[in-house]
């Protein structure tokens, strides 16, 4: 009988939430050095093992670690939408969606502030060195000086 690979159990995505809530740097992706991509891809071998497992769907790691993306991915889109609601303008009583208990875990794993929308962070164009640079004229005409060294 072939592995089922469909949807995760409540007890599979309770299993993944309550691992990666026990290792943060997981699930934020921050074990990237050389040791931290062995020790990531220890953790998830070992995640799909307990998950697979418990019974109900059976996926690879990518496969989970696709149930991951896409469950913080719902979870960052259902709080911003919680905010947009709740910050409308219209009088009368807020409408905005609550969030689930699942949603809440996804975003206290991840951390206050992930995702959310930064303010006046912003990335200068050019850096600006203190070198002096030749010319446009002068580097056009090094560029044919060293053309003209190349055909002959």
């Amino acid at each position: 009988m072939a592995p089922h690979t469909g949807s995760a159990t409540p007890e599979q995505i309770d299993a993944l939430l309550n691992f990666l809530d026990e290792h943060r740097d997981l699930a934020r992706g921050r074990l990237r050095s050389l040791e931290g991509k062995v020790q990531a891809k220890r953790l998830w071998d070992e995640l799909c093992n307990t998950l697979n497992s418990m019974g109900g769907c059976i996926k690879t790691v990518q496969q989970w670690q696709k149930v991951w993306f896409d469950r913080k991915h719902l979870a960052k889109k259902a709080a911003a939408d919680s905010r947009r609601s709740a910050s409308m303008t219209g009088g009368g009583p807020s409408v905005a969606p609550q969030l689930s208990h699942s949603e809440l875990k996804v975003l206290s794993i991840i951390g206050d502030g992930f995702g959310d929308r930064q303010i006046g962070a912003r990335v200068p164009a050019f850096t600006e060195t203190n070198e002096s640079r030749p010319s446009t004229y002068s580097q056009g005409s090094q560029l044919q000086q060293q053309s003209l060294d190349l055909i002959i």
